[in-house]
């Protein structure tokens, strides 16, 4: 059980293929960051995550500071930072994916 955070952008990141490679269905996906671009209808990875058994998330308040609300893949969870505290607390391990 693993919380992988996602924080940027899906252009130009190799290592997102990595990480959506390695989602099983005991994990999660939180996205944070430029990272909730990839939950995009219109993001080179939208197949996948469509496609995903494990719980997708993207941080609230930066898919409303990028105007993403109305773009996004229906299957991806909004949460707020007292979620993101409470999925840290669920998932006994967490990876961070930065460049």
């Amino acid at each position: 059980m693993i919380l992988h955070i996602l924080s940027h952008s899906p252009t130009g990141a190799g290592y997102i293929e990595e990480c959506l490679s390695l989602l099983t269905a005991e994990d999660a996906l939180l996205l944070i960051n430029d990272g909730v671009y990839t939950a995009s209808a219109q993001s080179p990875f939208a197949g996948h995550l469509q496609g995903c058994n494990c719980p997708l998330y993207a941080l609230a308040s930066d898919v409303k500071a990028r105007g993403l609300e109305n773009h996004l893949l229906n299957n991806i969870q909004l949460v707020d930072y007292e979620a993101w505290v409470e999925l840290v607390a669920k998932y006994p391990r967490n990876m961070s994916w930065y460049p």
